[in-house]
């Protein structure tokens, strides 16, 4: 008699510990379902990223190949004088 109340014991403590782990897995499957959430939005996010970066690159491109022969930076300016003129020479 004093074994099957042992059994029980150990029956109900195994069924509490299995309804406690069974609560975790659950609350492990909801993180994981928020993380896999967040994952997405940020995947979206650099490929958005990417593409403008993408975009960018290529008008970048555009405006330096059409410039280049008319660029404030290639024309020569006339020398500064050193000195200024004399008005009374």
């Amino acid at each position: 008699m004093i074994y099957w109340k042992y059994s029980l014991s150990r029956l109900g403590t195994l069924e509490a510990k299995v309804e406690t782990e069974a609560h975790l897995r659950a609350a492990m499957d909801n993180d994981m379902a928020t993380l896999d959430a967040k994952f997405g939005v940020q995947q979206k996010l650099i490929q958005a990223v990417a593409k403008t970066q993408s975009e960018h690159t290529a008008l970048l491109r555009d405006h330096t190949s059409g410039s280049r022969r008319s660029t404030p930076c290639s024309r020569v300016s006339p020398p500064i004088p050193s000195t200024p003129a004399d008005p009374d020479a």
